[in-house]
């Protein structure tokens, strides 16, 4: 688990920067959940538990 987390985050940094840049630049919750389970280790419960503690303003539904 802790190698999957790693990878994770080396691919969330490679590819957007922060995890904040990733969610800001997702135009959607569909988008985001979208990037979130092309990654190893996430899936669609992983993106609910995330998406659920992000504010309603952060991303359109």
């Amino acid at each position: 688990m802790t190698d999957e987390l790693h990878e994770v985050m080396a691919r969330i940094v490679d590819e957007y920067g922060t995890v904040s840049k990733m969610v800001r630049t997702s135009s959607d919750r569909d988008e985001l959940t979208r990037r979130l389970t092309a990654m190893k280790g996430i899936g669609p419960k992983t993106a609910e538990i995330f998406l659920r503690d992000l504010p309603e303003h952060v991303l359109p539904r």
